[in-house]
């Protein structure tokens, strides 16, 4: 069983009403997804308004690569952020939502975090690796066919001004996923001295 890692990056904008973060940019015409898919560092968007919110969709895996029975193992989200405040610490809610229905969320994280120390650079975070969505439901590959990713900025100055810029740079989602077909048990041609007892192969014995 061959088990690839795919990544997936944004390829389309998908806004949340009018609550759209500001794109920043040295590219004339970058919108919300070129600058989310790209790891320049001057390219990301960016918001000091409380609820703001935006979504971007996903690549599809690669049709070529498909098989009839394709398990999907785990996907991961991750993407970049900063803050023009040194070590500013915010909330932003997070969610990947179901592309066949774009309103339903199939994770949903709010998290705690905080800028780095540095105003010109950028931390990275990974979400925990996630085998199912919306409890216990394993993830198909109808779920990923333009997947969003949901941000919304819930609180910009947790430990400092109001006037604070959250940015959200560079997103992403690894897809680990089986290319083959074969999923059955592997199975061995018994030898000379090898038993089986209780599920357990002892060989000489």
């Amino acid at each position: 069983m061959a088990s690839t890692k795919h990544t997936l990056t944004p390829n389309g904008d998908d806004t949340d009403g009018s609550d759209d973060w500001t794109v920043v940019t040295n590219i004339l015409g970058d919108s919300i997804h070129n600058v989310m898919a790209t790891t320049n560092s001057t390219r990301y968007v960016k918001s000091n308004s409380i609820g703001v919110r935006n979504k971007v969709t996903f690549t599809n895996l690669d049709g070529t690569s498909r098989t009839t029975t394709p398990p999907i193992h785990w996907i991961q989200y991750n993407f970049n952020y900063g803050s023009n405040l040194a070590s500013e610490v915010f909330q932003v809610q997070v969610q990947l939502q179901d592309g066949e229905d774009r309103d339903t969320a199939l994770t949903d994280d709010t998290l705690q975090l905080t800028a780095p120390s540095n105003t010109d650079k950028v931390n990275t975070f990974t979400s925990q690796i996630l085998p199912f969505h919306s409890g216990t439901d394993r993830w198909t590959e109808d779920n990923l066919d333009n997947i969003k990713f949901y941000f919304r900025l819930i609180d910009n100055d947790v430990g400092s001004s109001a006037t604070t810029e959250i940015e959200m740079h560079y997103v992403s989602i690894l897809v680990m996923r089986n290319d083959n077909d074969r999923t059955e048990p592997a199975t061995y041609v018994a030898k000379k001295g090898m038993t089986a007892s209780r599920g357990v192969l002892n060989i000489g014995g």
